[in-house]
């Protein structure tokens, strides 16, 4: 199956693996597929928290994002990402509660 799969151990997770990621890709595509201001919220957290990925990468790329997947109360998400992205650094739930 072109690569996807082997008889060895873990062949069928591989195999599992790729057809979750094709189902995801195609609802993503088809826009059946849609984020909460909670999960964008926790994503955030662990990226800056964890990972010290920068805001002003987070921002880029979650607004990005916004283009790729429906984001339920897009405009309070973007009012969000407008506040963060400057001073003082609020943290992302607070910015979303404002905006």
């Amino acid at each position: 199956m072109h690569g996807c799969y082997d008889e060895g151990a873990g062949g069928l997770h591989k195999y599992a693996n790729l057809s979750l990621f094709q189902q995801v890709k195609n609802a993503v595509r088809m826009g059946k597929c849609y984020v909460t201001l909670e999960v964008m919220a926790e994503v955030c957290y662990v990226l800056e928290g964890l990972y010290q990925v920068s805001r002003k990468d987070i921002v880029d790329n979650f607004r990005r994002l916004n283009f790729d997947v429906v984001i339920l109360n897009a405009d309070v998400f973007l009012r969000a990402l407008e506040i963060f992205d400057e001073p003082p650094k609020l943290d992302f739930v607070d910015c979303l509660l404002y905006g």
